[in-house]
């Protein structure tokens, strides 16, 4: 669990939740390595983590409430982050106040035609 960074974290989660595999065992040990250091997710890893662990229905309370903590924490999110959080958050029908208020913080001049189609 150590020898994988953030983004390869990410990665595997994301490639066998979009492939719908049922691998519980593997996405416990996902959930609780990212938990572990969720400081260290940048934006997107953070979020391809959540939504990713949303979409095979294992982001239980305590993770998603320590995603928000971290996401309270920062200064901003990128859209594309926001989006993929918000929707993992709905998903497993979890309010997160930190994380519905960060959308506020996005800057709107800042955002591209690319970055709002992949939201």
């Amino acid at each position: 669990r150590e020898d994988f960074s953030p983004a390869e974290l990410a990665d595997v989660a994301y490639a066998y939740a979009g492939a719908g595999v049922s691998a519980e065992a593997l996405f416990e040990t996902i959930k609780d390595a990212a938990a572990a250091r969720l400081g260290a997710f940048g934006d997107d890893e953070l979020a391809d983590v959540a939504f990713s662990l949303a979409r095979a229905r294992a982001a239980d309370a305590a993770f998603l409430d320590a995603v928000a903590a971290e996401v309270g924490s920062r200064d901003a999110l990128n859209a594309e982050a926001l989006a993929l959080l918000c929707w993992a958050f709905a998903r497993q029908r979890r309010d997160a106040p930190t994380v519905f208020e960060a959308g506020a913080l996005l800057d709107p001049a800042a955002l591209s035609p690319d970055g709002v189609a992949r939201c």
